[in-house]
């Protein structure tokens, strides 16, 4: 498995919102005395320009407190009945729960994101949802990113930048993976084209079970349920996803003690097993208490044992 975790932006890149936000920014324009916009401008605001900031560009010399209360007054009457997922989006996150932690982060407010995400039936694919009201600076600024991590870090679960890929429809999205220090994926059937971004992605996502193929987790890995595990056969970039796995085995079956066996050779296969060790031990998912080299009778530095709750 190439990634542990996928965090998502909402607006373009999951629910196709242009025609509730559209309508509800024109209102809002008309409510304050100005004329409306056509959507294909309207759209490109969408989760790139602040809202309030948006509409004083167009003329409107309103408090950011009396422009967001008649945004909200228009926009909560139309996100049930003109939001929808784009084509596919379920299928993916249904493929991805389970298999892979995911969570998401939007620089929309609150109670508009948790109106969305019932609106159009995704509220339960989420480990975590981080707002505009759950920190000070919103993306591209990368601290929705270390907000997430926080929240994972107390689960036990310890990530690392190369284990997280963005996935998002915007300039701000992916400017906001590359100032988190992590890897991103362009959803081209989003608000915005490829063109309009301000550096490249490391994916260009045609369609959202895409990103199923760059997770890496079409192929269900099928591993005995024995004290040992065996990665002889396994490439390098298997390994994790092959260990995570038999983790996940063995605790349901119970054992308490394991082995992995990856061979000594130059220690590229036992670097990348206690990297990943490391990194999962006191998560909940694992329950790896310690590791470390076996005794030279079971294989020495060719060898790991684990201790697991």
């Amino acid at each position: 498995m190439k990634y542990m975790l996928n965090i998502f932006d909402l607006d373009g890149t999951l629910v196709d919102s242009e025609q509730a936000i559209c309508k509800a920014f024109n209102d809002t324009l008309l409510h304050f005395g100005k004329q409306p916009i056509a959507d294909s401008v309207c759209k490109k605001y969408i989760g790139y320009i602040p809202f309030p900031e948006a509409i004083k560009n167009l003329g409107v010399d309103k408090n950011e407190k009396d422009i967001m209360e008649t945004y909200r007054y228009y926009y909560f009457q139309y996100a049930e009945k003109y939001q929808k997922l784009f084509d596919g989006i379920k299928e993916m996150l249904e493929e991805l729960k389970g298999k892979i932690l995911i969570s998401l982060v939007t620089n929309k407010g609150r109670d508009g994101t948790k109106i969305t995400l019932q609106a159009i039936g995704i509220e339960g694919f989420f480990d975590y949802i981080v707002t505009e009201n759950d920190v000070k600076s919103i993306k591209p600024h990368r601290e929705p990113y270390d907000k997430i991590i926080e929240l994972y870090k107390k689960e036990g679960k310890s990530l690392v930048p190369e284990d997280i890929l963005m996935i998002g429809d915007s300039p701000l999205d992916i400017d906001f993976a590359r100032n988190a220090g992590i890897d991103s994926a362009f959803a081209s059937w989003g608000f915005f084209e490829e063109k309009e971004l301000h550096q490249a992605p490391t994916y260009i996502l045609k369609k959202p079970s895409d990103l199923i193929d760059i997770d890496g987790i079409r192929e269900v890995i099928k591993l005995e349920i024995s004290p040992e595990l065996d990665l002889h056969t396994f490439l390098p970039e298997d390994i994790p996803s092959a260990v995570l796995e038999y983790l996940k085995l063995v605790k349901e079956k119970g054992y308490k003690t394991i082995r992995i066996i990856h061979g000594k050779g130059k220690g590229i296969q036992r670097n990348i097993v206690h990297s990943l060790l490391s990194r999962i031990k006191g998560a909940s998912d694992y329950s790896v208490i310690s590791f470390y080299d076996a005794p030279s009778y079971l294989g020495g530095k060719g060898a790991t044992v684990v201790k697991l709750e």
